[in-house]
């Protein structure tokens, strides 16, 4: 598994596999609670292929009587997965899944053992902080609907740190990669990141290899403290620049 340090529409309006609701993608919301959809622009009804929506739209900042801005559900699909947006119902599949230490154990934030009830908190916490530079969604099998696993991101310094995890049971089938594929082209077409990030540690050559198939290049290796895991542990270090990206 490979985690960040410290983490982990328009009516038939459709963008690089980006599906939205009827409702606008940002939405104000007034003193007393109600929402408050921001105007409509003229550009975005000439969206080109890949374009997530206007960056205008995507740079308002909130009045300053105290309005916030809400974000809404995300959902990408791949030909086999659909990457959303978690919700409190996905509590019981998450805490399955991290509370597993063959998940756990090998990335650099999940405790083991997880603390009951800790999966809602966790998806509480992520849609609060969602963003267009910050994302945690769950990995859903589209035939089925089995909820497999999550992959997100966290974006700094123009740098997206790439995070993900599977349920064991579903190893060696492709499907990591296939997430992180999807939300690499997310990233570098919803952000303004100049690259997509990410470590494993050096002994998880699954995780590696899920990496190098999502298009990210080997950099260095190096020792990296980990606390939650007691100990300091020799990490690779990865990167996919959007040039390279684009000319892929």
């Amino acid at each position: 598994m490979v985690d960040a340090h410290g983490a982990f529409h328009f009516r038939g309006y459709f963008c690089s596999g980006v599906h939205y609701s009827e409702r606008p993608a940002y939405s104000r919301v007034s003193p007393d609670g109600q929402p408050i959809p921001i105007a409509h622009r003229q550009d975005r009804r000439n969206c080109p292929p890949g374009a997530i929506l206007d960056r205008m739209l995507l740079r308002e900042r909130p009045k300053s009587y105290g309005e916030k801005i809400v974000v809404e559900s995300l959902e990408l699909l791949t030909e086999r997965l659909r990457l959303r947006t978690p919700q409190i119902d996905d509590a019981d599949a998450i805490q399955s899944m991290v509370a597993d230490p063959r998940v756990a154990l090998t990335t650099a934030s999940i405790p083991h053992p997880y603390p009951e009830g800790g999966a809602k908190g966790f998806i509480l916490h992520v849609r609060k902080l969602a963003s267009r530079d910050r994302r945690n969604l769950v990995i859903v099998l589209r035939e089925g609907n089995e909820l497999i696993g999550m992959v997100g991101y966290q974006t700094k310094d123009l740098e997206s740190e790439l995070a993900y995890m599977v349920s064991p049971i579903h190893w060696g089938l492709g499907y990591a990669s296939e997430a992180c594929r999807e939300i690499i082209a997310h990233i570098f077409n919803a952000t303004e990141a100049k690259a997509v990030v990410a470590r494993a540690m050096a002994d998880n050559k699954a995780s590696e290899a899920v990496l190098r198939k999502a298009g990210l290049r080997w950099q260095r290796e190096m020792p990296v403290e980990l606390p939650i895991r007691s100990g300091t542990f020799i990490s690779s270090f990865w990167r996919l620049s959007r040039e390279e990206f684009q000319n892929h």
